[in-house]
């Protein structure tokens, strides 16, 4: 039974994480589409602007039959007529004298053009999905539509438009996806034509496709059985817990939060606030801060960046004996321990152990990047082993547990604080290193800045004191700032981080609220600082208050909303740090709905 339950578990993680894929799938074909477009568009404009292309030469053989001798006076009209039809011969005209420069009706052509294509690459993935779009009653009427017109056996045809439930499409659009004709009517013994509005139903297609990319973006379309698309509602607590059960909550998650009555909360940022105000512009008047450069003309600053000299190595670092990487392993175990982690995969039932020479053998082979052939080439640990030991004792959960003891055992150390770049605590650093993959992966992604023509992925790690406390892998398409909050709160290690920076990919509009209410300060590094404060600043007084300071705030904070919305912050933040599920999904979700949620808009005032 227990053994059917994980199985169960298993399929259902594997299905919501193929929702993703999918979905991921669906909105970056989309877009491509919509770049390709737009290139397209931008090439035929230019064409038409040039006068060069079909027209052009329609118009050279017309010339041509008119210019020759040979051809009856009578009989130029018709051999017009045959290279252009005489009932398109104005529209031909006026085409020439002033070309089409409408970029949205050569977009469409374009997904006219490549509408096998699009249906073939996204229309089993957009049936395979179940889409929530909330209340836009309209396009969950379109895709309903869609749905039940691709499973039945009618074929796509364009359709009478009011047929087509086209209430979702803007009226600027709409028109390149309607067209008039004629259709027949009998009355009596009479057949009379009328002229209707039919949809044409591959733009249709298209449109629809292009409005869940874009809904799904901005966070109004959901896929329930997902991690990354579902609904920001269900990772939070239920209401109904939250209610009953809030301050239970609270008080179990006191040691990691701040939980200050946010009258307090605010009072206390204000007052720090203000006086951080007050002192850093009295620094700079008084010439105290000699790193602030003034411009007087226009009472502006810049932060200049000093490049910093190349400095020799320490000779103290030449008198250390040299040690190889196998005997660095072998004096970390003895005092360390952490070959004990790498237990068999079937831990109970198994009494083998991992040979310490084979998992030296490993580390070194992945560590390195030579890899398990070649160490078993260059050594006497054969290929078998090697595959034996990442199949039976490498694990996610078995590296992290070694990390940390060595990690652990390494922070007891007394040198290991004299690494320490304050006296607050520990300072951390967040950065992601590029690497290509071998192989091609559902995260890997391409960068030509970054891979060339080929594939990777990012090593986002959290380093403290040159130690490595958390590593996470994420695609070369992500954001980094959705995991700043995951990696640090998510450190299994002993070390207590006070403080943690980044660069400029490390923020985002929350990263900032979130760091603080969990208890660690956020001290990224701005480039362009003088332009970020002037935008990004804020204040608890009115911004005309500050006009006489230089670096003065450019925005007042809404004490009051964050007030009202204290209670569902709290909310957000206990789901957090529940770790129901990933920090990284609600940060992709708060930010999405930043504009729609008053308490979302709260937290970022914070």
């Amino acid at each position: 039974m227990k053994s059917r339950l994980c199985m169960m578990c298993f399929v259902w993680q594997r299905f919501i994480k193929l929702n993703d894929h999918l979905t991921t799938y669906l909105v970056h074909k989309i877009q491509g589409y919509e770049k390709h477009a737009e290139v397209d568009a931008g090439e035929k404009i230019l064409e038409a602007k040039l006068g060069v292309g079909e027209d052009r030469k329609l118009a050279s053989q017309m010339l041509k039959v008119v210019n020759n001798q040979n051809i009856h006076q009578d009989q130029i009209r018709p051999k017009c007529y045959a290279i252009i039809k005489k009932d398109n011969f104005d529209e031909f005209t006026n085409k020439l004298a002033e070309p089409e420069v409408n970029n949205k009706k050569y977009e469409w052509e374009y997904y006219s053009k490549e509408h096998n294509a699009i249906k073939t690459n996204l229309r089993s993935t957009f049936m395979a999905i179940d889409f929530s779009c909330g209340n836009n009653h309209h396009l969950n009427n379109a895709i309903n539509f869609i749905k039940k017109l691709m499973l039945s056996k009618d074929k796509m045809d364009d359709r009478l438009a009011s047929e087509v439930p086209t209430d979702f499409i803007s009226t600027a659009q709409l028109k390149y996806i309607t067209y008039k004709g004629s259709v027949k009517f009998t009355q009596g013994s009479k057949d009379d034509d009328h002229d209707v509005k039919f949809v044409n139903i591959k733009r249709y297609e298209v449109m629809l496709y292009r409005s869940l990319a874009q809904t799904i973006k901005s966070g109004s379309t959901f896929i329930s059985d997902s991690v990354n698309y579902r609904h920001l509602e269900d990772d939070l607590i239920s209401l109904e817990r939250w209610n009953k059960d809030k301050a239970k909550i609270l008080n179990e998650l006191s040691d990691c939060l701040n939980l200050k009555s946010i009258v307090e909360l605010l009072q206390e940022k204000e007052i720090e606030l203000e006086s951080l105000y007050k002192m850093v512009n009295a620094r700079i008047k008084s010439k105290e801060n000699k790193e602030i450069k003034i411009n007087e003309n226009n009472l502006s600053w810049t932060l200049p960046y000093k490049r910093a000299e190349d400095k020799a190595n320490n000779p103290f670092y030449q008198d250390i004996e040299t040690k190889s990487i196998s005997k660095v392993i072998d004096y970390t175990a003895k005092h360390t321990g952490f070959f004990d982690s790498f237990t068999h995969i079937l831990n109970k039932g198994s009494k083998s152990k991992a040979q310490p020479d084979y998992l030296k053998a490993y580390f070194v082979a992945q560590g390195t990047s030579i890899g398990n052939k070649r160490i078993a080439e260059s050594s006497d640990v054969s290929l078998e082993n090697l595959k034996n030991i990442a199949g039976k004792f490498i694990r996610i959960d078995s590296m992290i547990d070694a990390s940390d003891q060595i990690i652990n055992k390494t922070a007891q150390l007394p040198i290991f604080n004299n690494y320490n770049l304050s006296d607050y605590g520990i300072h951390a650093s967040l950065d992601g290193q590029k690497l290509e993959t071998r192989y091609q992966t559902v995260q890997s992604r391409y960068s030509t800045k970054y891979f060339g023509y080929g594939k990777g992925v990012v090593s986002y790690s959290l380093i403290a004191n040159h130690l490595p406390v958390n590593t996470k892998i994420i695609g070369a398409n992500e954001h980094e700032s959705h995991y700043v909050l995951d990696i640090v709160y998510n450190n299994t290690s002993d070390l207590n981080i006070t403080s943690v920076s980044g660069d400029m990919h490390s923020i985002n509009r929350v990263n900032f609220a979130l760091m603080n209410l969990f208890g660690y300060d956020f001290m990224p590094r701005f480039t362009q600082l003088n332009m970020k404060a002037e935008k990004n600043l804020v204040a608890f007084n009115k911004p005309s208050e500050y006009s006489e300071l230089l670096i003065k705030p450019s925005s007042q904070v809404n004490k009051q909303l964050i007030i009202d919305e204290w209670d569902n912050i709290l909310r957000i933040l206990a789901s957090l740090a529940l770790k129901e599920t990933g920090p990284k999904y609600h940060h992709q979700k708060i930010i999405i709905i930043f504009k729609e949620k008053p308490y979302v808009k709260g937290t970022y005032r914070v």
